[in-house]
């Protein structure tokens, strides 16, 4: 298992965006986050295309326009969003579908592993939340 690229930005974006709608700014354009966080703004607006599809996020037209989020930051999971943008995280395929098993349980020695790891993974992901990490970063580091 290894968290694409693709989530990787979309969550560092939403970060950004959470840290940047909390001063007086209402919305936080794809331009300015592409420029802080040194991505590029084309990739980004795959990304956003992607979580406004999904409802997280919603746009603003016009001059002063741009992106803000759908509900608060504290209730939208870092596993919400790492879903959405790259779908099924477990580590193995057949944790979530018997189908995918070559052997399953109990023929599978280490299925349960697997199961134990996939659980711990969700489990970490869904306790931390977009404003968790937000609040949790540097200041220095972001603005």
């Amino acid at each position: 298992m290894q968290i694409s690229t693709f989530a990787r930005y979309g969550l560092r974006a939403l970060i950004r965006l959470v840290k940047i709608t909390k001063t007086d700014k209402k919305v936080a354009s794809i331009k300015e986050i592409a420029k802080i966080e040194h991505i590029s703004a084309k990739y980004l607006e795959s990304i956003f295309s992607v979580l406004k599809k999904t409802g997280y996020l919603t746009s603003v037209k016009g001059k002063y326009g741009g992106y803000h989020l759908t509900k608060p930051a504290n209730e939208i999971t870092v596993y919400e969003i790492i879903n959405t943008l790259d779908g099924n995280i477990s580590p193995v395929n057949c944790v979530d579908n018997f189908n995918k098993c070559a052997d399953p349980p109990p023929v599978c020695t280490v299925w349960y592993l697997w199961k134990e790891l996939d659980e711990v993974i969700k489990n970490t992901l869904n306790n931390k939340t977009l404003e968790d990490l937000a609040d949790n970063v540097s200041s220095k580091i972001l603005l």
